[in-house]
């Protein structure tokens, strides 16, 4: 039953347009056999018409199928296109090509006009008979179709199954070889005559690694310790190497090095960002509401998330299957940490059109799981990959069924626990603002209420009667206001529009019936409609309304309209009373006159104080239609462009609360399955409006065969998560380890994370890679372990410098510069810059004040006064990346990003001149106890360097560098010392450490609360002081700020 009820499902898939099916269909052996009459029509009346005009755009023989379509061959005619078959023997109506050469379908005209002349009609009758003949034509063998699932796109190397490739043996140097890593490396350098680089120095290692697995520089201690033990450990393996042994003692130096940093809290810091650049995270939504930027409330949650992942190593199919489907996994807590993975989906950019938003969905996961550009098959199949259109449209029907709930759950966070958690103070601080916020939105509803009725009923007649005369935009309407000296109303149009079109409306249900009456019959038939109005006890009218037009025999509706102002002018202080009621505690509304209170919740809803005592029932009371009756209009009907009047409603500054206040709950930005999911039409060349086909929720069909069954649990996001880290798809495995060489190594196997399909290159080392996706799976989707095969090669240590190369110094008949000027073959390590976050972070590390704590708000990391948290934590706005985020090439969060550009422009040398944190920096550091207790300038060199750099100058830098400091030190007039002014600084710094130790003891009474950020003119701005600029420089504070000019600082090895 279960077989049957599946293939039922498959039908619409089996009829989808340009389907496998139906080349199937085509080349069916009935076929084959064509009138020998009907052949020679077609060769000769036929073939020259499509041979002249067609041929050049859709021909496999040329190679070019414009549409899909393939022309040269009945097969390719039959399976037709994009839009469908284009031809149907026996039936012109259902045959496209007939159609498009009549032109009269403008987008469907072919050939295109700008080609040449429409056809003549001697051809098109010819192209017509030859359809109603059967259209008889050789099958030929170009049925396969060029775009989407064609064979040569199904052929590309991504696509083939995971080999299982044995390590080469047959090795130049296998003493030379650490791992499995350097045999296949090793191997490829081999075939071109290639040898690889000797190893680096330990600092300069050991500042690689760091980098590399926690984007922080190592300490001095740190160094020292290193570089002893490497250095030991590198005689030991020489020792090895001259018996002809493999040695293995650095190997084991490094690996203890590789343990401390993925144990340490920040390898998930550093790591996470990489993976939040594939996930296009960002804080905003990329709309604008009130000329604001919209911003996500807890965005930074699954940053968090992220963060917490990398650093559990948590495995990889279990890490793509909470960012797809967490909401579907067992045993699921309601305040599960692993619900805020969900961000994956919902950090994206938003659109008015949901398909676009859907549209953006598609493109990151199947970008960031599967280095696919699926999106490229939005309007028509796929250009290059084997991706039809159908197959986009099976991913779109996934993501349109499901729906971001109306209150987010809050979530456990395990980064905020500890010295990170919130105190007692903290949380009782945001728990009274927000109340605060709360209060006075449900006092604005209210007031914004009474503002809006108080003009609804002043203006209530000439607004019904343009209202039912058509509205302002009508000549009827538009004559009605003018002769009352009122225009339109943005506030208060839509509200007249939607209140009297209701015959069974309690308060204006009679103005919906008189309207239907001629201006010269309404004399006469008014009365009796008036009195049958309020004798209807089915659709009563308000008693109040009733009594103010009981009796009423009016000669035209304007004096109906006018009676209902009376009656609103008359019962005015009763509404206004009763909205009071409304907004006060204890529900005094409910036992209030009930004409009274339906006539004061006309036209908008008016609830109890109590039903909207949430920041969900206030956004629910503005933005839904759940407090309205039938007959009602929700308030957001008054919101010129849906903007919300901050005087009334303080929404934004909720959202800044919630963003910025660090008592607050943290949520997951989750979504959940719709009631009943649905699948999608294919649209025709994207447009919503021109369906296709249904296509059934199902994986790609280049990956999951073409006997995949269509999704049935939910949405499908949980079935798609398991296709996704499936151990048989070819894909996932080999796009992350991709990435982790990338980042390691400072180019992928294959150059292009994020595109595996046929336009990208191929990979350098496609044996080596398959090992890694291979090793990688079996070792339970460990990113950890990974780590350490590529970190504990040989080639991971290689020197950067390329004259270092053993051929290169021997001037051997091999020249590596020119047999692999790229460094393809990795005989040396490449020279990498440090990205924007490993700078920054630096720099903060270098001054003394980088704040260690994991998680929690975004900050904002560009502008004074700065923050000193790490990087990761900076706020981003999508829309508009800060100055310093541009100019050092952070990636684009518009898009799934998984490699950054890197430039060098003189922007970059301008900020470590002048920007005020780079002078910070270099005071601090000219400050650190290092610098103060030197004892000779040699010696205070010595400690800049190994401070800044990580290493030791040589001779000639010491030499430098004092020669600066002296030159310096004869254009700046330092200030001479003073009995006074020392005096003064030091009653100064009495005076602070008094004012310390007070907030101290206050302290301990009552805690204080201090916000780190705040949101000024829809900006975070933190609450931090700024760089004091009346600090004197000296020679060595410009020193300092010197070498962090300095290419160094920024570059790697």
């Amino acid at each position: 039953m279960n077989r049957h009820l599946n293939m039922l499902r498959l039908l619409p898939l089996l009829t989808a347009l340009g389907s496998s099916a139906m080349l199937l269909a085509a080349d069916a052996p009935a076929e084959a056999k064509m009138d020998p009459a009907g052949l020679e029509f077609f060769e000769k009346n036929v073939r020259p018409i499509l041979t002249e005009r067609c041929y050049e755009c859709h021909s496999k023989e040329k190679g070019i199928s414009k549409g899909g379509l393939i022309m040269d061959s009945r097969a390719g005619m039959l399976a037709g296109g994009d839009l469908g078959a284009a031809v149907v023997p026996g039936d012109l109506k259902k045959s496209l090509l007939i159609v498009a050469v009549h032109q009269t379908d403008p987008e469907l005209s072919m050939p295109p006009r700008k080609k040449g002349a429409k056809l003549s009609d001697a051809q098109i009758a010819t192209l017509e008979q030859w359809v109603k003949m059967g259209a008889p034509a050789p099958m030929g063998a170009g049925g396969a179709k060029l775009t989407g699932l064609s064979d040569k796109a199904r052929s590309h190397w991504a696509f083939q199954p995971v080999r299982e490739v044995a390590v080469p043996t047959k090795l130049s140097n296998a003493a030379w070889c650490q791992n499995e890593v350097d045999a296949f490396l090793l191997a490829k350098l081999d075939e071109k005559g290639l040898r690889p680089s000797p190893a680096t120095d330990g600092e300069s290692l050991l500042r690689r690694l760091s980098y590399d697995l926690i984007g922080l520089p190592p300490t001095s201690v740190e160094v020292d310790a290193f570089s002893r033990d490497y250095d030991s450990a590198l005689a030991m393996d020489n020792m090895a190497a001259r018996k002809g042994q493999a040695g293995r003692a650095v190997t084991a130096v490094v690996e203890r090095t590789v343990d401390r940093l993925l144990a340490s809290p920040h390898y998930g810091e550093r790591w996470a960002r990489h993976w939040l650049d594939t996930a296009r995270y960002s804080d905003t939504k990329g709309l604008k509401r009130n000329g604001t930027i919209e911003t996500f409330e807890a965005s930074w949650t699954y940053r968090d998330y992220v963060i917490d992942a990398f650093n559990s190593d948590k495995p990889y199919d279990q890490f793509i299957m909470e960012q797809l489907a967490a909401d579907r996994l067992p045993d699921l807590a309601k305040d599960d940490p692993r619900l805020s993975a969900l961000g994956f989906i919902t950090v994206g950019k938003r659109f008015q059109n949901n398909d676009d938003t859907i549209d953006e969905r598609i493109d990151a996961t199947t970008k960031g799981f599967l280095g696919l550009t699926v999106s490229c098959s939005r309007c028509h199949d796929h250009k290059f990959d084997p991706i039809p259109a159908a197959d986009y449209y099976s991913l779109h029907g996934i993501f349109s069924s499901v729906t971001e709930p109306q209150q987010n759950p809050v979530i456990r966070n395990p980064l905020l626990v500890g010295k990170n958690a919130p105190t007692n103070a903290y949380r009782a601080d945001y728990e009274k603002k927000l109340a605060e916020l709360i209060n006075a939105t449900a006092g604005g509803y209210y007031k914004h209420l009474a503002g809006m009725q108080a003009a609804f009923h002043r203006e209530f007649g000439p607004r019904a009667l343009a209202a039912l005369a058509g509205g302002f935009r009508s000549t009827a309407g538009f004559d009605i206001l003018k002769k009352f000296d009122l225009g339109d109303s943005r506030e208060l149009g839509t509200t007249f529009a939607g209140s009297m079109n209701r015959t069974d409306h309690p308060i204006t249900g009679l103005l919906a019936r008189l309207r239907k009456v001629s201006p010269d019959n309404f004399e006469k038939q008014a009365p009796a409609i008036i009195e049958a109005a309020l004798a209807d006890k089915k659709n009563p009218l308000n008693p109040l309304v009733a009594e103010g037009l009981r009796g009423l025999k009016p000669k035209s509706l304007e004096e109906v309209a006018f009676a209902y102002q009376a009656v609103f002018k008359k019962n005015h202080d009763k509404i206004v009373a009763h909205i009071q009621m409304r907004s006060q505690p204890g529900r005094k509304g409910d036992k209030d006159d009930p004409a009274v209170a339906q006539l004061a919740a006309f036209p908008w809803p008016l609830p109890n104080v109590e039903d909207i005592s949430t920041v969900v029932l206030l956004e629910r009371a503005t933005e839904s239609r759940d407090f309205c009756e039938s007959w009602q209009v929700p308030i957001s009907a008054t919101f010129v462009n849906n903007n919300k009047p901050a005087k009334y409603f303080k929404f934004a500054d909720i959202n800044a609360l919630d963003i910025t206040h660090p008592g607050g709950p943290g949520t997951a930005m989750v979504v959940t399955d719709v009631e009943k999911p649905r699948d999608s039409y294919v649209y025709i060349r994207g447009d919503r409006n021109k369906r296709g086909p249904v296509a059934p929720r199902q994986f790609l069909e280049v990956l999951a065969g073409p006997d995949r069954l269509p999704f049935y649990e939910g949405s499908g996001r949980r079935e798609l998560a398991l296709a996704i880290a499936s151990r048989t798809n070819p894909l996932t495995a080999r796009v992350l380890v991709n990435r982790l060489w990338m980042h390691h190594f400072g180019v992928g196997i294959v150059t292009s994370p994020d595109d595996f399909g046929n336009m990208s290159e191929a990979p350098s080392h496609p044996e080596l890679l398959d090992w890694m996706a291979t090793t990688f799976v079996e070792g339970g989707w460990s990113i950890k372990k990974m780590h350490k095969k590529i970190l504990l090669s040989a080639a991971y240590r290689q020197s950067a410098n390329p004259n270092s190369n053993p051929l290169v110094v021997q001037k051997a008949s091999v020249d590596p510069t020119k047999v692999d000027a790229a460094n393809k073959l990795l005989w040396h390590a490449n020279l990498r810059r440090l990205d924007f976050e490993s700078i920054r972070d630096s720099m903060l590390l270098l001054s003394g004040k980088l704040d260690r704590a994991l998680g929690g708000r975004a900050v904002n990391i560009s502008d004074e006064p700065y923050s000193y948290r790490r990087t990761i934590y900076g706020f981003i706005d999508r829309d508009k990346l800060s100055e310093f985020q541009s100019q050092f090439d952070f990636a684009d969060p518009n898009m799934a990003n998984s490699t950054r550009g890197s430039t060098i422009v003189p922007q970059q040398a301008l900020f470590f001149m002048n920007n005020p944190l780079a002078v910070e920096v270099a005071r601090n550091v000219n400050a650190r106890p290092e610098m103060t207790k030197a004892s000779s300038d040699d010696e205070r060199v010595t400690q800049l360097y190994r401070i800044m750099y990580q290493r030791s100058p040589t001779v000639q830098e010491r030499q430098i560098a004092r020669e600066f400091v002296a030159r310096i030190a004869g254009y700046i007039d330092e200030p001479p010392a003073s009995p006074k002014a020392d005096k003064v600084a030091k009653a100064r710094a009495d005076k602070a450490a008094k004012a310390k130790a007070a907030a101290a003891v206050a302290t301990k009474s009552s805690p204080v609360v201090k916000i780190e950020t705040s949101v000024k003119g829809g900006k975070i701005v933190n609450n931090t002081e700024k760089v004091d600029r009346k600090v004197p420089s000296n020679p060595w504070v410009m020193l300092a700020q010197s070498m962090v000019c300095s290419n160094e600082f920024v570059y790697l090895n």
